[in-house]
């Protein structure tokens, strides 16, 4: 299971990264030169120009009454209301994120498991985020929700403006099925959030110049109290520039809290320590033993 997870890790890698050989007893770098990078700037008018004409060659490539016939069928079953939803529970209650043709951006919805076992199922709308996107002109997309244990009333809910990986966070309460007057609220960025109690979050996101890994994530991971400014919040870990990022966590259990502090490390290293741990398991692997108690 060890070795699993080390292949897991070791084979991550990324848009630009650098390509790495590993001899017996030495590590061989070379940068390879990426055409494409300049679409990292996604909002770009190069970008968005690119991104049209590979819309406009995709479309075209599909137009015909064979495609037509099979997007139209396509559509009825995504907005067919007999769907299955895809429910989560906190607390007494089941949440669903729904779409279809009246709301494609999605209603966050609840029933209870009584409601739930019924049919047709009473749905609770939770959050309207075609609403919210119309009052706020923002193309909100739901990104999901942390949830404050063991009483999930409180819950940090993400919203991308247009799907992106920057999101907005704010705090939402479910008893009043209201965002958090004066709550916790994180602009748009590639953030990272965890409940550590009902007044403190653990947070990493875009603290400003130089919190920024090169990968485009948070490099430091802080503890932020309630009715404090986000500047104000207390640096806990922060990870090197190279590194993909860091971040926080809470693990609870009734044995005790366990708070812990994460970095992902990037993946040039860890192909290298992948190789080297993978050479050194392979040294010492007797392959015909293993054969011979395999059979």
């Amino acid at each position: 299971m060890l070795f699993a997870a080390w292949a897991v890790l070791g084979c991550a890698g990324g848009v630009g990264a650098a390509q790495s050989a590993t001899l017996p007893n030495q590590v061989v770098t070379s940068v390879v030169e990426d055409p494409y990078l300049w679409l990292e700037d996604i909002e770009s008018p190069r970008a968005l120009e690119w991104v049209r004409q590979q819309d406009e060659a995709t479309a075209a490539r599909l137009a015909g009454p064979g495609y037509d016939a099979l997007y139209r069928d396509a559509l009825a079953v995504l907005d067919s209301s007999t769907r299955i939803p895809e429910v989560t529970q906190r607390g007494g209650y089941l949440y669903n994120l729904w779409k279809d043709r009246d709301h494609p951006r999605g209603i966050f919805r609840r029933a209870t498991l009584a409601e739930f076992s019924r049919e047709p199922v009473h749905w609770e709308s939770v959050l309207d985020v075609d609403a919210l996107a119309k009052a706020e002109g923002k193309p909100w997309t739901f990104g999901g929700a942390v949830w404050l244990p063991p009483e999930n009333r409180l819950c940090l809910i993400r919203l991308s403006p247009g799907g992106g990986d920057a999101a907005e966070i704010r705090e939402f309460d479910a008893g009043k099925l209201a965002f958090v007057e004066g709550g916790f609220v994180v602009p748009a960025a590639k953030s990272q959030v965890a409940w550590r109690d009902a007044d403190t979050l653990y947070i990493a996101t875009d603290f400003g110049p130089g919190s920024l890994t090169s990968s485009g994530y948070p490099r430091f991971a802080k503890r932020w109290s309630r009715g404090t400014p986000l500047a104000a919040a207390t640096t806990l870990y922060g990870c090197d520039a190279a590194s993909v990022g860091a971040s926080a966590t809470r693990l609870r259990s009734g044995g005790g809290d366990i708070d812990i502090l994460t970095e992902q490390e990037e993946s040039e290293r860890r192909q290298a320590e992948f190789e080297n741990r993978t050479r050194m398991f392979v040294d010492m692997l007797n392959v015909d033993e293993v054969i011979g108690q395999l059979l």
